[in-house]
């Protein structure tokens, strides 16, 4: 299925745009990182003995940074700039715990 698809977008039949939609548990706040973290060496194999050592390194230094379960921080924040687009909907965290 083609990602804007996924998205509610508009599409041709049988279009594909070469990414691919995020799986049911990604949508219901489920990671598989575990599962990546199990398949790291091959995953890594494109990159040099030297940078695959590096990163392997780094991210099992970081344990928590790959857990199966999204957390929040209060450290980054964003805006985007929607120019003059008119809001959509907007949803509350009580509207989001009925859904």
């Amino acid at each position: 299925m083609s990602a804007v698809a996924a998205a509610g977008g508009q599409f041709t039949a049988g279009e594909d745009d070469g990414v691919t939609a995020p799986d049911d548990g990604l949508l219901c706040g489920h990671l598989s990182n575990s599962e990546t973290l199990k398949k790291l060496a091959s995953l890594l194999a494109h990159l040099s003995e030297e940078q695959s050592a590096k990163l392997s390194v780094l991210i099992h230094r970081f344990p928590g940074l790959f857990g199966d379960t999204p957390s929040r921080t209060h450290l980054v924040k964003h805006d985007i700039d929607v120019g003059t687009a008119k809001e959509i909907l907007t949803l509350s965290v009580t509207t989001l715990k009925h859904v």
